[in-house]
């Protein structure tokens, strides 16, 4: 069964959000993809992990592409880019973040 473009984006946006990052969010990923949600099989997960391990880059958002594009031929270029999108918005957010408060307090003197 495919996901509506709703389904699919907040989930990519939920893994983005929970996900620690390295090889912890790729098997947050099949958990999701697979087990879970069934919009893909074990073997599709595989073989896009594999593909994404090759190409340069993060490997966790080569293999979010990969499922957008993957879920939805016809889309597939929109899909690919809102599933890249939302899978980082949420650590750029945090890091944005991170980064005003350091600069914005980082000079206290804590004595």
């Amino acid at each position: 069964m495919k996901p509506t473009l709703i389904d699919l984006l907040k989930t990519t946006f939920y893994i983005g959000a929970i996900g620690y990052g390295g090889p912890a969010i790729l098997a947050l990923m099949k958990k999701t993809f697979v087990h879970q949600k069934e919009w893909i099989s074990e073997k599709e997960f595989m073989n896009a992990l594999s593909l994404a391990q090759v190409l340069p880059g993060a490997t966790g958002v080569s293999v979010m592409g990969y499922i957008g594009f993957k879920l939805h031929k016809l889309w597939g270029q929109f899909w690919h880019r809102s599933c890249i999108f939302l899978y980082i918005l949420p650590a750029t957010i945090a890091m944005t973040a991170l980064a005003w408060a350091y600069f914005t307090f980082g000079n206290l003197s804590f004595g």
